[in-house]
């Protein structure tokens, strides 16, 4: 199932010298993360939305970021005190094969039967979704993330991580 426990800056300096960090920032209630992302390039940083969605909702839109310098990591990590931030994600894979998978999630059946929008990237959100579900819907959200990490203000750091996944890269034998 799911482990959490903190997670130290440490590990995920590690993870991003490895490639694999990676973030979903919201936009919704900050302006300077579009401003951010264009800054960065397609190659680094990419809307979660697609098409007409992403150009008519570029200002509040989730972007995912691949986080692979020392200076975005810092960023992020200072951005992570607001509120709703958004989430960090270790994984294996493209940014365009984290953007494909990632964007699944966006629109979900509602207990009527609408779809509706899951903001999953959301820490607040994900942190009260993770413990409801069970092993298939963990296995689908996960996909290629090996753990998801949030933070609810100036708290610490906290790793989600699929039961088997390695938390703490830098303490392993090697």
């Amino acid at each position: 199932m799911i482990e959490r426990q903190p997670i130290e800056h440490v590990a995920l300096e590690h993870f991003r010298e490895q490639g694999r960090l990676f973030a979903i920032l919201d936009a919704c209630d900050s302006p300077s993360i579009p401003v951010l992302c264009a800054g960065l390039g397609e190659s680094r940083a990419v809307s979660l939305y697609r098409g007409t969605a992403e150009e008519q909702f570029a200002d509040i839109a989730p972007y995912l970021v691949h986080v692979d310098t020392a200076e975005l990591l810092d960023w992020v990590l200072q951005f992570s005190v607001t509120p709703g931030w958004g989430i960090m994600i270790v994984a294996s894979g493209t940014l365009e094969q984290l953007r494909t998978h990632f964007r699944k999630f966006l629109k979900v059946q509602g207990p009527d039967g609408k779809p509706m929008y899951f903001r999953f990237y959301d820490p607040r959100v994900l942190e009260m979704f993770l413990p409801t579900c069970n092993t298939e819907q963990l296995i689908q959200l996960y996909g290629p993330a090996e753990l998801f990490a949030t933070r609810d203000g100036a708290q610490p750091i906290i790793a989600s991580r699929r039961a088997g996944s390695v938390l703490n890269p830098v303490a392993q034998p090697k």
